[in-house]
């Protein structure tokens, strides 16, 4: 079994440094934006006591174990669904996962620039959520046009209950939510199930903390608590930087 997850977030925020964190990738880390210019990949076995108990058990030729599919993609920036900077155009390589890990910069660092300027959490959290959501609006776009262009006269009921299912799409997408926050009927699950959204998703947010943060609850930290219950996802906390130093 294998499980995707797509690296996600701003650039320097500490995308590829988690990874190497989580992977022992080894990916080289830059102090500048757009220093992953081609995705890194990286896998990882999950450690399971309870496949080992069962294969001391039966006894099988072969155990495999779940397979974690790391994805570390360029950092997006404002923009980037209408082709700023770099990441809106390795979206493709993260469409196909599992869900996403967005990584969201919580430390001061004078020696890594940040792409505004200002350290902001809450507001670089919103920004990347609202271009995913601009690239998931464009899919369904494209797709009601061409839907439109193919009924010339009254569409079928299934093309109907698409093109609903899109406008009330587009409408959500269109404030800057993501999909994962609408509920669905069955069929409506299905039928979305057919596109390669980003936005259904189940997303974990990481709050990236420099070592003299460990341990303090911060107002830029409440924040980003509270935005992610209001989509009933979770934050975790941690320094990518000391995590990865601990992993060599």
């Amino acid at each position: 079994m294998s499980l995707g997850v797509g690296i996600v977030g701003l650039p320097n925020v500490g995308k590829t440094t988690l990874v190497n964190a989580l992977t022992r990738a080894g990916a080289g880390v830059a102090s500048y934006a757009f220093s992953t210019v081609e995705p890194n990949t990286a896998m990882v076995e999950v450690p399971d006591k309870r496949l080992e108990v069962l294969a001391q058990m039966y006894h099988p030729k072969k155990v495999t174990p779940t397979v974690m599919k790391f994805v570390d993609v360029a950092g997006l920036v404002a923009g980037a669904s209408r082709g700023e900077g770099m990441g809106n155009l390795f979206l493709s390589h993260i469409r196909e996962l599992d869900a996403l890990a967005m990584v969201i910069r919580c430390f001061a660092d004078p020696n890594v620039q940040h792409v505004d300027a200002r350290l902001d959490p809450r507001r670089d959290m919103s920004m990347v959520n609202l271009e995913l959501a601009l690239a998931d609006l464009d899919v369904v776009n494209k797709r009601r046009e061409r839907i439109a262009g193919t009924a010339r006269f009254k569409p079928a009921a299934k093309e109907k209950e698409e093109l609903d299912l899109l406008d009330r799409l587009a409408a959500h997408l269109d404030d800057g939510q993501p999909i994962r926050t609408l509920s669905f009927n069955e069929e409506e699950a299905k039928l979305l199930k057919s596109f390669s959204f980003l936005t259904p998703k189940p997303v974990i947010y990481v709050a990236n903390i420099g070592e003299g943060q460990i341990g303090k609850e911060t107002p830029e930290l409440q924040a980003l608590r509270e935005e992610a219950a209001a989509e009933n996802a979770e934050v975790v906390v941690l320094s990518a930087r000391l995590e990865a130093e601990i992993r060599e």
